[in-house]
């Protein structure tokens, strides 16, 4: 498994064991999604470093989680992790439109920074 994905998955674990042992109160941990983390994914994705399956975990992981925010507000980067975590309600993944993404997300640089 990439290590990207796996330090998310990781993070998810980590923070799920500190909540159950109490030691955060009324602090939130969160971490921010930016479009050059989606891009790295999609790049390894074309390069056949990763799997599909494995695009599909990041972005549910993504997804299903408070404490993972994005750093645009336009909703751009939210709308791509939905599409890649719901193959089977959008469409699955091809390297072609995992270009298209990348080539839509590199338009957006002066919105998403």
């Amino acid at each position: 498994m990439n290590n990207q994905l796996y330090n998310l998955v990781n993070l998810e674990w980590e923070y799920k064991d500190i909540l159950k042992k109490g030691l955060i109160l009324n602090q939130k941990i969160t971490t921010e999604l930016n479009k050059y983390q989606i891009i790295n994914i999609l790049n390894q994705f074309n390069n056949d470093i990763i799997t599909l399956d494995e695009i599909v975990i990041w972005a549910n992981i993504i997804e299903f989680n408070d404490f993972i925010k994005y750093e645009d507000t336009l909703n751009i980067l939210n709308d791509i992790i939905c599409e890649l975590a719901n193959p089977d309600i959008n469409w699955y993944l091809t390297k072609a439109r995992a270009q298209d993404i990348i080539n839509e997300l590199n338009r957006w640089k002066i919105i998403l920074g």
